[in-house]
């Protein structure tokens, strides 16, 4: 598939008619110190957007090229694949967040996921490491250096109160500090950064358009939905449930209103130090869950005298942050049959992860028209993606991967997912509008249920579509 790239070199953020639900760009984490004396399996070329992976025969555990019947490399293209040593910053520049995050403000519905094997990654490009690490949650996939520069920023920084500013560094002489921190910031997460790229937009709006912030986070562990943002220790399991809009919600989750970028970094901080995370041989922090992460944005155009008291448009949209747990082998784990929690553990994330790669398989069958069911409500996983992945939104997918040849084979796994998701196609509704008031009244009054339920799916501020259904509809 070819890249749709901008004048800034990323991803063009906004519906592709004819073309796939969800947009994929790779990216292979640095080799880590332990790591060096390994050999390495996985290439990225950022100037063609494609990865090869050099994967070993079934037959053989080891990584040998030199034998006859040895290993093969495999190549994989996407919409784009980040150079070798990419940072946090080139990830939201090469995905086009930014312009992503613009369109949520606006009524689209944008999720964004990595998804990947055990530490390829992923919690350090979504959380980041300075987040991360000042709640003892950092991924061991992320750079040594980024590792030192996110503990010396969170001593710099007072513990980090989520604003993302420069702040005193503790003491005015202390450049190294000062370094440090700055040198964090550059790896901050997705998430920060879309964070703040979310109130400098609406502070840009300004005079035009009032909008309100909402956060919420949800926990996936052992397929059971918790609210991190609830610290009631007595709290019972939240239930997800279908909407009369064909989504899933999840009854009773709290949604702080967020004023400000540091209100939301607080809050969401908050949310991710409850998370559960393990130790195992791979990685020393290891995500045990799946994270979602979501912010909602209700806005209205301020009304003038040509709008009337009501004032003008309302929208609805929101942006999806997905950390997911990495898929992993026992054996890789170093799990014992004896630390029973852990295997559960570990079954229900493989599981959820297969699910999900089910439903992108069968939304691809149907998109080359074959009758498939889509088996979405097998996972409180899928479930809570699906109002994302049914061709109601902006769905992007960053495939994390692992260097090395002793990963080789959950690395081509991942590419082999990534290529699942990038063939499913959409369809019409995709550019359809997530709420408009006038054309919700014409639907009822002509009574379409069918062409009501799309308006109260659609994700996008335009309306023309819409328009023209509601007109066909009539003239029936």
């Amino acid at each position: 598939m070819a890249e749709e790239e901008t004048g800034d070199g990323g991803l063009e953020a906004g519906p592709r008619s004819a073309h796939a639900i969800i947009q994929v760009v790779v990216g292979v984490r640095p080799v880590l110190g332990h790591e060096a004396a390994q050999e390495v399996a996985v290439t990225s070329f950022g100037n063609s957007n494609s990865v090869q992976v050099t994967v070993p025969p079934k037959r053989q555990r080891s990584y040998a090229p030199d034998q006859p019947n040895g290993s093969e490399a495999r190549a994989f293209t996407f919409d784009a694949v980040l150079p070798e040593g990419a940072s946090n910053d080139d990830v939201f520049t090469t995905t086009g967040m930014e312009r992503m995050v613009e369109a949520a403000i606006d009524g689209y519905s944008v999720t964004f996921f990595a998804f990947g094997h055990t530490g390829s990654g992923k919690t350090h490009t979504i959380i980041g490491p300075r987040l991360s690490q000042a709640h003892g949650a950092a991924s061991s996939a992320m750079q040594p250096a980024a590792a030192a520069a996110a503990a010396a920023a969170a001593g710099a920084h007072g513990g980090d109160s989520g604003d993302g500013g420069s702040g005193d560094g503790g003491g005015e002489g202390d450049g190294a500090a000062a370094a440090a921190a700055a040198a964090s910031r550059r790896e901050d997460g997705v998430l920060r950064r879309c964070v703040h790229a979310t109130f400098a937009s609406i502070h840009g709006r300004a005079g035009a358009r009032v909008v309100a912030v909402g956060a919420s986070c949800v926990e996936v562990y052992n397929d059971v939905a918790t609210d991190l943002l609830n610290h009631d220790t007595a709290a019972k399991p939240l239930q997800v449930r279908r909407t009369e809009r064909d989504t899933f919600c999840c009854v009773g989750l709290t949604e702080r209103p967020c004023a400000s970028a540091s209100a939301a970094m607080q809050c969401m901080q908050g949310a991710l130090h409850a998370r559960a995370t393990r130790a195992h041989r791979l990685n020393e922090h290891s995500s045990r869950s799946h994270c979602i992460m979501t912010f909602t944005f209700a806005s209205q155009e301020l009304g003038g005298a040509e709008k009337g008291a009501a004032g003008g448009l309302r929208r609805y949209g929101k942006l999806v942050l997905v950390d997911l747990a990495g898929s992993e082998r026992l054996r890789d784990t170093g799990t014992s049959d004896v630390n029973r929690s852990a295997v559960k553990e570990t079954g229900h994330i493989n599981r959820s992860l297969f699910i999900l790669g089910q439903v992108l398989a069968a939304l691809h069958a149907q998109s080359q028209g074959e009758d498939t069911h889509v088996p979405y409500r097998d996972s409180k996983l899928t479930q809570l993606l699906w109002d994302g992945l049914r061709d109601t939104g902006m769905v992007l997918m960053l495939a994390c991967l692992g260097p090395t040849a002793a990963a080789a084979k959950e690395s081509h796994s991942t590419l082999h997912f990534a290529s699942t998701a990038q063939r499913v196609k959409m369809g019409h509704s995709h550019e359809w509008p997530l709420c408009c008031a006038a054309l919700v009244l014409h639907c009822t009054v002509l009574c379409c249920s069918a062409l009501r339920r799309a308006v109260m799916r659609c994700a996008a501020p335009r309306c023309d579509a819409l328009r023209r259904a509601v007109m066909r509809c009539a003239a029936l």
